[in-house]
């Protein structure tokens, strides 16, 4: 008996690459764009930049990292993010530059995690998502997406140690780390009853299992081919 196998070329690899850059690419021009827009308010309104960065919330988070927990309404917001701020102060850094700064970094780390989790589309998705204007502003939403968001692929990674740290940081910035550790704990007992009642995955199976982006398995799942058998 004679066997024909063939195995088309894996595309893969130029999947990934294409999709990195697209979030790259993604990133940098929202980020651009809001600034962009931000420079032509400032112009036809007259408006200072830290008249429109420091609005709302930011101004909580500038007098509790100042003069500490001194308001009543001080108690609902987090001291991770002040005492951040605080210590850039102490250096010189002016906080609001500071906060900024740090917001668009911690954007493109979250974007990078969730390229990770659920490839290109679930980071342009989240990139371009009308809420993404506070990623350029000293909130917590970028600094505490991009722990929580990295926590999650440590853990599905099955880096515990590392998921348990960015899920405490997280913790410091916003109540919403107390969902992420339940959704840990769940993700950690849940891994542990898979593991103990059912046979280990491997290779492209296992890279599926836990949200590899497509491609990620290489050549693993593109060599299969069509199998013909001839007598």
């Amino acid at each position: 008996m004679a066997a024909l196998t063939f195995a088309p070329p894996s595309r893969s690899a130029p999947m990934v690459r294409d999709g990195a850059r697209l979030v790259v690419q993604t990133w940098l021009i929202s980020r651009l764009l809001m600034v962009g827009v931000a420079l032509w308010v400032g112009m036809t309104t007259g408006r200072s930049p830290g008249d429109m960065l420091a609005n709302w919330d930011v101004q909580h988070y500038f007098d509790i990292a100042t003069h500490g927990y001194v308001a009543d309404n001080s108690i609902a917001f987090f001291p991770g993010w002040p005492l951040v701020l605080r210590a850039f102060s102490m250096v010189g850094v002016p906080m609001l530059w500071a906060g900024v700064c740090l917001a668009v970094i911690c954007s493109a780390f979250a974007a990078a995690a969730l390229y990770r989790l659920g490839g290109p589309i679930a980071a342009v998705v989240w990139l371009l998502a009308p809420t993404t204007v506070f990623t350029m502003v000293p909130y917590t939403e970028a600094p505490f997406c991009a722990a929580a968001f990295w926590a999650w692929e440590r853990a599905r990674a099955g880096r515990w140690g590392a998921a348990a740290t960015l899920a405490a940081l997280a913790c410091t910035l916003r109540v919403s780390g107390l969902f992420l550790l339940c959704a840990l704990v769940i993700l950690a007992l849940s891994r542990r009853w898979l593991g103990s009642g059912r046979p280990a995955v491997s290779g492209a199976s296992s890279a599926a299992q836990w949200g590899a982006p497509s491609g990620w398995s290489g050549g693993s799942t593109g060599g299969a081919g069509a199998r013909t058998q001839a007598t």
